[in-house]
């Protein structure tokens, strides 16, 4: 009758060898971050990669276009 909803919620579990790992880091990145809830890192960690993948997609680009013109330049 209602045209469903899309869900915002998501779950992340990890495998039982890996809470060891992962706990301690989530620990110390909420303490030094000063966050109190893990799904507040996570988002935190999800937004400073993707602002990092997408400044190093924009430096390849800035180099790659300054190596066009540089070569360019040689056959002038």
């Amino acid at each position: 009758m209602f045209p469903k909803k899309k869900q915002t919620r998501f779950q992340l579990s990890y495998k039982e060898k890996e809470v060891p790992i992962y706990q301690p880091m989530e620990e110390f990145l909420m303490k030094d971050l000063g966050l109190v809830c893990r799904s507040d890192m996570h988002k935190f960690a999800v937004k400073y990669l993707y602002q990092q993948r997408k400044q190093a997609r924009m430096e390849f680009v800035w180099n790659k276009l300054k190596s066009v013109q540089s070569n360019m330049k040689c056959l002038w």
